[in-house]
């Protein structure tokens, strides 16, 4: 919620910080001029991680669960079914990419509709977020595994590169596929 706020104060019009609504948009807009905000979420997030990085450098010295140091990087599931892993993350982000055009067809009082959506990420992670750690964002979950994969070099066949794909391409799938159905029913 916060970082919409910020990035709309800095002059984002569309506040896009997650590349599944991006995606969402593209295809239910049929305007994919703002694909382009992908990369930069990435680096955010990769940015973001290395930040998260040089705050608890000296807590990650001392803890030895490795999986405890992985969890403030990326996703990882509960249960190792990548099945059940997938549609859990598809599931998750039908429901954000859905919430988000609901609350936005509101006739809200300005700056309520990014307060909405971080309660609508909130109560996702709340419902949905044991199975898999809800990713959601492809972007938040793939820059801070990469930046976790550079920092600790010891660990680098240890950050779950064989579930990477799932928090990316569940969400990124859920995204387009939604956005194909809302086109079609002419709902948006």
């Amino acid at each position: 919620m916060i970082a919409i706020f910020v990035a709309q104060f800095f002059g984002s019009s569309k506040a896009h910080l997650n590349p599944v609504v991006t995606l969402f948009f593209a295809v239910l807009e049929n305007n994919y001029s703002f694909i382009y905000f992908i990369i930069p979420q990435l680096l955010g997030a990769f940015l973001g991680s290395i930040l998260v990085w040089i705050f608890y450098c000296s807590h990650y010295k001392d803890t030895k669960d490795t999986g405890t140091v992985q969890a403030t990087f990326f996703t990882s599931p509960a249960i190792n079914d990548k099945l059940f892993n997938f549609l859990s993350e598809f599931m998750a982000t039908i429901i954000l990419v859905i919430g988000i055009v609901a609350i936005n067809k509101q006739p809200l009082s300005p700056g309520l509709s990014p307060f909405l959506v971080g309660i609508l990420v909130w109560a996702i992670g709340l419902s949905l977020g044991g199975a898999t750690g809800y990713a959601i964002n492809p972007a938040r979950d793939l820059g801070p595994r990469i930046g976790y994969w550079l920092i600790f070099n010891k660990d680098r066949d240890n950050a779950h590169w064989k579930y990477a794909w799932i928090p990316i391409f569940a969400p990124l799938l859920a995204a387009f596929i939604s956005a194909l159905v809302l086109k079609s029913l002419q709902i948006y």
